[in-house]
């Protein structure tokens, strides 16, 4: 065999070793078969609720109080939205169907906490982005 022959199976193995090691780096699997989330996961939520409660907090005027309860039910959502997203058992459509439903869950949760003026607001985006939603 020749040594460019040699050198791109080498590669190929190496390739294929890293796509199986990295593709298993984000999860630990216990010795009783449970799933263990590795801490990459749990930053990259952090990261994601960190930035939508921002986004959230600009867009209503959110108090401190405010703020703490919302990050504490986006991170619920976020926990959640990686259980649905880890299942191979579900489809792609299942897992839509399945977020859209956790992200209204998650939206009838923020309202009670905002105060009347707030609300108004999120009822008329929330209205816009339904009518969005319709139009595609």
């Amino acid at each position: 065999m020749g040594v460019f022959k040699v050198a791109a199976i080498a590669g190929i193995i190496l390739c294929s070793v890293s796509a199986v090691r990295n593709g298993f780096a984000d999860t630990d699997i216990e010795p009783n078969g449970a799933q263990v989330v590795n801490q990459n996961d749990m930053t990259r939520e952090n990261e994601l609720v960190t930035r939508r409660l921002e986004g959230v907090s600009k867009r209503f005027n959110l108090t401190t109080e405010q703020q703490a309860e919302v990050r504490l039910i986006l991170l619920d959502e976020a926990t959640k939205m990686r259980v649905i997203r880890d299942d191979p058992s579900q489809t792609i459509a299942e897992k839509k169907a399945e977020i859209v439903e956790l992200r209204e869950v998650t939206e009838n949760k923020i309202r009670p906490l905002l105060t009347a003026e707030q609300q108004i607001y999120h009822d008329e985006l929330r209205r816009t982005v339904l009518e969005n939603r319709k139009r595609r």
